[in-house]
């Protein structure tokens, strides 16, 4: 569900795991694994390569992985809690142990100490902090905390910001504007915000104040899932896709933003691209962009599972 490359070119993977030596019955736990740059498992990493968290009897998920410039993973999902899930993120030494210098324990439950929810993205500014997006009670949010896992109160007073026209998050990262690294996030408007659900970006100023938010207003329901930025052009690009009926399935969908978060007109139709019916990549779960400013995105599809890059007006 989720992948990070440190500065050594080795390759974290997060998602879900079944460890029957812990879990009899097969119950879901985290899973992280960490890949040296020639594709074996580094076995400096946990045990042999792997590590697993547990949480009882009851399943867990983990969605977002990010590796700090000390080799350090922080890795965040849901916890399971009663019968609902709470907002739960933990943090390991390069070695895979936990790193208990990060709340305690290496492991932080509701980050604001309260909220059911999940995390979906993790990003990690330059001085350190970790940014978390997530739903909380419901509402799409957008956590920071200093590198004890404590709540950074400098980022919009409480170290919360919370986003009621948010339908749907799925993406954060990080982009210098300005000489201020902003908080930009993918997602959707909400289904009650005119006109309904629509592909979004949201962008938070470094103290966490609403910046500013771009939509496009596609025919029917459209998401944003993956965010990348070009080094050379400082542009922003969103993936993600238009949600027709079951049958007439997904389009994919890439927009190109400047820095004020205006669509580039030169990128597609307007700075919008939109991949034909039926094309390999319907949704898009990542984006890249390469240093030859080609944009690559990988996605999934009911046919087949493929990569392709829409690179119109570029």
């Amino acid at each position: 569900d989720g992948i990070s490359v440190d500065r050594n070119g080795r390759i974290v993977a997060v998602g879900n795991g079944y460890d029957p030596c812990q879990t009899p019955g097969g119950v879901p736990v985290w899973a992280a694994a960490r890949y040296l740059p020639d594709g074996g498992l580094d076995p400096g990493f946990g045990t042999g390569g792997l590590v697993f968290r547990t949480f009882g009897s009851k399943g867990a998920k983990l969605s977002a992985v990010a590796t700090d410039t000390g080799g350090r993973v922080v890795v965040a999902g849901y916890a399971p809690y009663k019968r609902g899930q709470l907002p739960a993120v933990a943090r390991y030494t390069a070695d895979g142990a936990p790193d208990v210098s990060f709340a305690g324990t290496g492991l932080l439950l509701r980050p604001d100490s309260r909220s059911t929810g999940d995390i979906r993205s993790i990003a990690i500014q330059s001085d350190g902090k970790i940014i978390l997006l997530g739903r909380a009670e419901g509402v799409s949010s957008v956590f920071r905390l200093n590198e004890d896992g404590s709540l950074d109160t400098g980022f919009n007073g409480s170290g919360q910001y919370l986003d009621s026209s948010l339908g749907g998050v799925h993406d954060v990262i990080t982009q210098w504007v300005g000489g201020e690294e902003q908080i930009v996030v993918a997602g959707g408007t909400a289904w009650y915000e005119v006109p309904g659900n629509r592909a979004a970006v949201l962008r938070l100023s470094h103290a966490g104040a609403l910046v500013g938010k771009s939509v496009v207003n596609t025919d029917v329901d459209s998401y944003f899932t993956a965010l990348a930025v070009d080094s050379t052009t400082n542009r922003l690009f969103a993936a993600g896709y238009i949600a027709h009926e079951v049958a007439v399935g997904k389009q994919l969908l890439v927009a190109s933003f400047d820095e004020s978060g205006i669509p580039v007109a030169t990128f597609g139709d307007g700075g919008v691209v939109i991949l034909a019916k039926h094309k390999p990549v319907e949704a898009a779960t990542g984006i890249a962009v390469q240093a030859d400013g080609c944009i690559v995105v990988g996605g999934k599809s009911n046919d087949c599972a493929a990569a392709c890059g829409p690179d119109a007006g570029s």
